[in-house]
């Protein structure tokens, strides 16, 4: 670390709120130093032709290099974090706005739950309205996103 730079930052909230505005941002080498090697990204309730879980920090690189790279451009602004009793973990809630290719918009309120060890990202849960998700991102356009995955 160079004079003048912050250290990362350590505590569930604001890791998981760095992850997300560098990947919003278009910062994604920043958000990936998050990520613990033996990462685990869960979306419970993801329609078909999304993920459900991705294991390992090189899936969610090809997540959200996907992500990013088929969006025109992505938001994820943070509208409130909640700490929990034990600090590895974190509640945040934001909003995903996302231009699709073909110029439609996508938003959607998410709550992610982090789990941070030793500054890195062990455990992120996502969940938010899937019918929203499938309603607004036709099947063809999740394919692009996430080129990995199956239909489901």
């Amino acid at each position: 670390m160079t004079q003048g730079q912050l250290a990362p930052p350590r505590d569930a909230q604001s890791v998981g709120r760095y992850f997300l505005d560098q990947i919003g941002g278009g910062q994604l080498e920043a958000a990936f130093a998050c990520l613990a090697d033996d990462v685990v990204m869960e979306m419970p309730f993801a329609p078909p032709g999304s993920p459900t879980r991705l294991e390992g920090a090189d899936a969610l690189r090809s997540l959200y290099t996907g992500v990013v790279g088929a969006a025109l451009s992505i938001e994820l602004p943070v509208s409130t974090t909640w700490p929990f009793a034990d600090p590895e973990w974190a509640l945040v809630e934001y909003t995903g706005r996302i231009v699709q290719p073909g110029g439609q918009e996508y938003t959607n309120v998410y709550h992610g739950l982090f789990r941070v060890v030793d500054g890195k990202i062990k455990l992120f849960r996502e969940l938010y309205d899937t019918y929203r998700f499938a309603e607004q991102v036709p099947l063809e356009a999740r394919r692009a996103m996430f080129p990995t995955t199956d239909e489901g």
